[in-house]
């Protein structure tokens, strides 16, 4: 957990079990910066997962795997040693905004190739503390960018990466 003079974030570094186990745990956080801070407005928002897919082999074609990525002009070489793409996507549907970005990270398994799926979902929304309605309404936003960050992830990859992480 973190606090900037003006903004609240929790990082967490383990894998991600639940939903509910994570919103207990901002809950578990918020409260004691709420108390301590007194914040009026809550004026953004947002949801981060980074996703690491381990795909088997010394050379892969990423878009196998990945359905947002980079074409390489067919006039150049086709193999590739590095990958870093970062895209800004909006999802009116979602009243949100998301960040995506792929890369190639050092292989964590021999003979494998590591790939990044970093989604980043964020909200503009405006929400008074002191209202009634604060917590409920805060929470269905998570909910929904949490929606818009599953339609993304879904969005991103391809039936080869679902078998691998089934």
């Amino acid at each position: 957990m973190g606090a900037l003079e003006n903004a609240f974030y929790l990082s967490r570094t383990r894998a991600y079990t639940e939903w509910s186990d994570f919103i207990d745990e901002v809950e578990q956080f918020w409260m004691p910066y709420k108390e301590r801070v007194k914040p009026e407005r809550v004026v953004g928002l947002g949801v981060r997962y980074i996703n690491r897919i381990d795909v088997p082999g010394i050379q892969v074609e990423f878009k196998d795997y990945l359905r947002t990525s980079v074409d390489v002009s067919p006039y150049l070489p086709q193999s590739v040693s590095g990958l870093f793409m970062q895209i800004e996507v909006p999802l009116p549907h979602h009243d949100a905004s998301v960040g995506i970005t792929s890369a190639m990270l050092p292989p964590a398994k021999p003979k494998h190739v590591s790939l990044l799926l970093d989604i980043d979902a964020k909200s503009q929304i405006d929400l008074s503390v002191a209202h009634s309605s604060f917590d409920k309404d805060l929470r269905s936003k998570l909910d929904t960018l949490r929606d818009a960050k599953n339609y993304v992830f879904e969005a991103c990859i391809t039936d080869a990466t679902r078998r691998l992480i089934e």
